[in-house]
């Protein structure tokens, strides 16, 4: 009896951590062939962020690493994506980044490390590489190695700090690095004076090329990449995500799709300061699954992607995670940014602008509101051809024509979305949508022309909802037939390389770490644009906490159960009886 009521307290428990684990993965695969491979990418939120000490959030964010890289072993993964930052970067400022650097043994030749695989110099890779080669897989870890210069370079630091991305083969050893080529604001790091196009091959039979966050955006070397026939490929990030065209799986599900590649994309997770987003995604058949999230939350996407984007037997599944709802993402903070060239919403519409001309064939039916508290958006149309400044440190050249939201008419208030969403009701039912961008003067290598969408969740919408159509080579036209409401953004977003245009040098990026460091005041206002600044302690919450929770939880019901199953045996062995009962029973024993 005992053991059975111990064995029922130990399986109800267990079912309760469980869940919770199971709540964190998310499996999908393609109907075909077996001409695949297994995946997963991390949406990863840092343990280490919440100490001070950054030998604790160094030590914090291994042991995580770790964790996952034995973690997966059970799903049969052939490669695993951890996001950018996340190791030894986040958090880490002036002397604490050199401390914990990684120094990579040589130089690559060839694209390959030609050295032997002993990296017990360094304690960090040493425990990463003794863990791949466990577990044999491949895996892709982004860190902020170090260099230490010659006499010949004009450092006056006499060392070189690069966001790094390295990827170990099934025996722990290193077969390709990629610098980070692209920096978003990151003082402490340095741009490589050379950078070749970084690739490797596996043992699966498929070549992977790989870049880093911000690198997206650019001609080198992520497109360079695309237009040299690479299909697949590893992308970690730390995505700031921007409305209308410019959140994180927005940008990903869109580029995958217009160039028909699956990505790997694995992002760091800190919502509280618009970092998120992470997705598996498998060209124009769109997302096996992804995440954009407002929880401080670790979740794992494990997805079977074929290695050949053109077998005509692909069918994805249903992705396994629901979006979040427009509500419950009010608590993602996100950046915005307003348009050029903006113009009311009409069924038919022409304009040019440089070199691209916009065309809208629009059927639409604008709704009531019904009651004073609803709020709907307004929509916009929004067209340009021009320079736009990201962050200070670059000048890009950027295309769009798209219908874009405004919380109100005046245009000031386009390209943002409510802060609360529980009054918010589709304003504008789109019953067919035709867009038409034309570019001319343009060379078709140095632009890059998709589709892009979003809804109210902050969710790309389903690529089976409409269609991107290159007529040619100088014509796009992106149209979609069934009803569409709740939508914030829908149109083509395009890329002019040839526009851009580097404003901000490492001195100048320099002089601006001092005043940030320097200047508390000034902290508070610019470190959501800055990966310079140590961020304060993100916001706890009830959802960050529930895992460890219902551990707890867990295990106070396990000893409840066993000291509740101990009290009924010794009950059964030792029945209680009322004190005269037993005088009784003694003095009829006596008497007989």
């Amino acid at each position: 009896m005992l053991k059975i009521i111990i064995l029922k307290c130990l399986i109800f428990s267990a079912n309760i951590l469980g869940s919770v684990t199971d709540d964190n993965i998310s499996e999908n695969s393609y109907n075909g062939t077996e001409n695949f491979y297994t995946a997963a990418v991390l949406e990863f939120n840092s343990p280490g962020n919440k100490f001070s000490s950054a030998e604790l959030t160094v030590d914090a964010n291994l042991k995580e690493y770790i964790k996952w890289i034995y973690n997966v072993k059970e799903y049969n993964v052939d490669i695993l994506v951890f996001p950018e930052a996340t190791l030894n970067y986040h958090g880490l400022l002036g002397d604490d980044l050199k401390k914990f650097a990684i120094p990579l043994p040589q130089e690559i030749s060839d694209n390959e490390y030609e050295y032997n695989c002993d990296y017990s110099s360094n304690a960090i890779l040493n425990e990463l590489s003794d863990a791949v080669g466990n577990v044999s897989i491949y895996v892709s870890v982004n860190i902020v190695e170090i260099e230490e210069c010659n006499e010949s370079t004009s450092n006056t630091n006499n060392f070189s700090l690069y966001n790094t991305n390295i990827v170990f083969d099934r025996s722990g050893c290193i077969v390709s690095r990629y610098r980070k080529f692209n920096l978003f604001i990151e003082p402490s790091m340095s741009v490589p004076e050379e950078a070749d196009l970084p690739t490797f091959e596996t043992d699966f039979g498929v070549t992977f090329g790989h870049f880093i966050c911000f690198d997206i955006l650019f001609k080198f070397p992520a497109y360079d990449l695309v237009l040299s026939n690479i299909s697949h490929f590893i992308y970690p990030s730390m995505w700031y995500s921007e409305v209308p065209f410019l959140t994180s799986i927005q940008l990903q599900q869109n580029y995958a799709y217009r160039n028909n590649i699956v990505l790997l994309s694995s992002g760091a997770n800190f919502p509280s300061n618009s970092k998120t987003g992470s997705g598996i995604f498998i060209g124009k058949y769109g997302p096996a699954d992804s995440i954009i999230s407002y929880r401080n939350e670790t979740k794992i996407i494990v997805a079977k992607i074929p290695k050949d984007l053109n077998d005509d037997s692909i069918a994805l599944n249903n992705p396994k995670i629901q979006p979040y709802t427009p509500i419950e993402m009010d608590r993602l903070k996100t950046w915005s940014f307003i348009p050029k060239n903006i113009y009311p919403l009409q069924e038919n519409f022409h304009v040019k602008n440089g070199e691209i001309e916009c065309d809208f064939a629009l059927n639409f039916t604008n709704l009531s509101l019904d009651y004073d508290e609803n709020v709907g958006y307004v929509y916009k149309l929004a067209v340009n051809n021009g320079k736009r400044n990201l962050a200070n440190i670059v000048n890009t050249g950027e295309m769009y024509c798209s219908i874009i939201p405004c919380l109100n008419d005046d245009i000031k208030t386009c390209g943002n979305k409510f802060k609360d969403s529980r009054n918010l009701v589709p304003s504008t039912i789109f019953h067919s949508i035709s867009i038409t961008m034309t570019v001319s003067n343009i060379n078709k290598d140095d632009c890059l022309i998709m589709p892009t969408s979003l809804d109210f969740s902050i969710h790309p919408l389903n690529v089976a909802s409409f269609q991107f159509i290159e007529v040619n080579k100088n014509e796009f036209k992106l149209e979609a037939s069934k009803d569409i409401d709740e939508i914030l953004t829908f149109g083509i977003y395009g890329r002019n390389f040839s526009m851009d245009e580097k404003i901000m040098h490492k001195s100048e990026s320099n002089e601006l770490l001092h005043i940030v460091e320097s200047n508390e005041s000034e902290n508070k206002k610019i470190n959501e644009n800055l990966e310079i600044v140590k961020l304060q302690n993100y916001i706890e919450n009830d959802d960050k906490n529930i895992g460890w929770k219902l551990t707890i939880y867990a295990g106070l019901m396990v000893v409840l159960c066993i000291i509740a199953a101990i009290l009924v045996y010794r009950r059964l062995q030792h029945p209680y009886e009322h004190p005269l009962i037993v005088m009784r029973r003694k003095s009829e024993m006596n008497t007989s």
